[in-house]
């Protein structure tokens, strides 16, 4: 599997748009179609995905982001 693009499936999330692409990852608008909620996706780019110190660092960003809490930050 290559890198992701607009109307993929991952897991139970639907690609909608692209909305960020950075040197590390990109940020897709996704809809949940488990529930149909709206989410901000991060996937990492696929050159990252068997580097050890890449994947604790984007973990412990997940644990942080779970922690803000601000009407101006998406979950």
């Amino acid at each position: 599997m290559g890198e992701p693009v607009v109307g993929d499936r991952i897991d139970q999330y639907e690609l909608l748009d692209l909305l960020a692409r950075s040197g590390m990852a990109s940020i897709f608008k996704a809809k949940d179609t488990a529930d149909g909620q709206v989410v901000a996706l991060k996937i990492p780019h696929i050159q990252f995905e068997s580097d050890v110190v890449f994947f604790e660092r984007f973990k412990r960003e997940e644990i942080i982001g779970q922690k803000l809490d601000h009407p101006n930050i998406c979950k």
